[in-house]
């Protein structure tokens, strides 16, 4: 069993099967999707960053710091 894409991997993919002579509403919809997939992977960085502050906030109040 591999692994199995993303949400994100799989909201870009299908962004990007799109055919280049789209008609505009597939335009539309392929820009969408690949801002909502920034946006996503902007938030969950941010999660990551905050999770480690968090941790090495933990981590000094245990050493008493």
């Amino acid at each position: 069993m591999g692994n199995k894409p993303t949400l994100i991997e799989r909201m870009r993919k299908v962004a990007l099967d799109i055919p280049d002579d789209m008609t505009n509403r597939e335009y539309w919809i392929r820009t969408n999707i690949l801002e909502w997939v920034d946006e996503l992977e902007a938030g969950e960085k941010a999660d990551e960053q905050r999770i480690r502050a968090d941790a090495l906030s933990n981590s000094l109040r245990a050493v008493g710091l």
